[in-house]
């Protein structure tokens, strides 16, 4: 009898135990996400969306653009060695992905993109139909 009750009592523990490492691991992903800053600037002729991302590499980064989003995809991982003796551990492996409407349709065979100390920037350029153009106004 205590063998079963103490073969629950250790189930329901581990079981628990996963679930708040599950929930403290989404929210420190959803922290960085929230804390993630941008930037989207309307520049005339092109976009320019900045963000700063802190402690990941380009490897880490996927872009894409559909149906005027941009979408932003960056994970960082966190290698632990089970056996180190750590007395604080803050650092955290997340994985995010953010879809930035677009205000207007861009050139998706133009964009352009760099990645320098943490900051991303991206170069939109206008599609051909979306660029504003001054209209002459004839008088009669």
């Amino acid at each position: 009898m205590f063998t079963i009750w103490n073969n629950n009592v250790e189930r329901l523990f581990n079981h628990s135990l996963e679930n708040c490492m599950i929930r403290e691991q989404t929210r420190d992903a959803n922290l960085f996400f929230e804390n993630l800053r941008m930037n989207l600037v309307d520049k005339g002729d092109t976009f320019e969306f900045i963000a700063e991302l802190p402690g990941v590499t380009e490897e880490d980064i996927l872009l894409s653009v559909l149906d005027d989003t941009l979408t932003l995809k960056a994970s960082r991982k966190i290698e632990r060695d089970d056996e180190d003796n750590a007395h604080l551990t803050e650092r955290k492996s997340f994985s995010i992905q953010k879809n930035i409407p677009l205000p207007a349709s861009v050139s998706t065979d133009n964009v352009s993109a760099t990645f320098t100390s943490g900051i991303l920037r991206v170069i939109l350029p206008r599609a051909a139909e979306s660029t504003p153009r001054r209209i002459p106004i004839n008088a009669y």
